[in-house]
């Protein structure tokens, strides 16, 4: 998967989980994921040739834009425990309850859509909800991720463009979202997802604090997912740690080359893996990278 999820097990100790079932066929006569199928194979081949200016140059940390120059202080005990639901969220629905309900948190709900697009929605033991997305595991989330055309969408700002397979798997699950978040209205939410799911996070967050509720998201190893303008208006309404490390190549694409921008700030993972002390050491090895200014600001931009 994008984000090498053993650069955190030296702080949270793994979880393996049983496979999920497989998804029901979609129905090889469904005209609609005949034409998503085709278009799929066609960018395919585009991100495959775009894929190797991943590997030209370093894979370095980025300077990521940011609407305040002063943002709030990262909490790393508070991302490691929204890591590991990151990674908790590939379990089959059985697995996912027992462990978050053996940790005092109390499971409100799940969603599933015929994207293969899974979020839970969980109360923390403390009472603050928690929504998180899960990455991509089945053939439809890998067709998701290759769908990269921009679209837009009601919930967005005018001019904000988000990659048209994101947009599409959050929006089949979108009203269920929304429905359920009303029970915390006047609450914050807090929103965490890794790879795909981290992309979906973004868009929810955004969805969210449109809807008035208080948004703070926590990601890892996600793709960029808009414009500048989306980046922006991200800024303007939501808190996002982006928790990345330097080998990573999911965190390079779709490729600033085609107009994608990253959003948030960036949290690079200097070190990671391993056991004894490099337990204890993974803080120090974490570096909240400065924001860079805004569009046509001037100064260096992410990659």
């Amino acid at each position: 998967r994008s984000f090498d999820m053993s650069t955190y097990d030296a702080i949270v100790p793994p979880t393996p989980c049983s496979p999920s079932p497989p998804p029901p066929p979609m129905g090889s006569s469904s005209a609609a994921h005949g034409r998503a199928v085709y278009r799929a194979r066609l960018f395919a081949l585009l991100c495959a040739v775009a894929g190797v200016g991943l590997f030209i140059g370093h894979l370095r940390p980025s300077q990521l834009r940011f609407g305040s120059s002063r943002p709030p202080e990262f909490d790393f005990a508070r991302s490691r425990a929204l890591f590991d639901l990151s990674r908790l969220t590939y379990c089959d629905e059985d697995r996912l309850k027992a462990e978050l309900e053996a940790e005092g948190d109390k499971v409100v709900k799940t969603f599933n859509s015929p994207m293969d697009t899974f979020a839970v929605l969980l109360e923390e033991s403390d009472g603050t909800p928690v929504l998180a997305f899960r990455g991509s595991q089945t053939s439809l989330n890998v067709l998701t991720d290759l769908l990269s055309w921009k679209s837009t969408s009601s919930f967005l700002c005018p001019g904000c463009l988000v990659h048209s397979g994101f947009l599409s798997s959050y929006t089949s699950v979108r009203p269920a979202v929304l429905e359920a978040a009303e029970a915390y209205r006047g609450r914050r939410v807090v929103v965490a997802g890794h790879s795909l799911g981290g992309a979906l996070a973004a868009l929810a967050a955004v969805d969210l604090a449109k809807e008035g509720f208080e948004t703070i998201v926590y990601t890892y190893g996600k793709p960029r997912v808009g414009n500048s303008a989306f980046s922006s208006y991200f800024a303007s309404l939501c808190v996002e740690w982006r928790v990345v490390h330097g080998s990573d190549p999911i965190s390079h694409v779709p490729m600033s080359a085609f107009g994608y921008v990253h959003e948030g700030t960036e949290v690079w993972l200097r070190g990671g893996g391993g056991g004894g002390e490099a337990g204890a050491a993974a803080a120090a090895a974490v570096q909240v990278c400065r924001p860079a200014p805004p569009p046509g600001g001037g100064g260096g931009g992410g990659i």
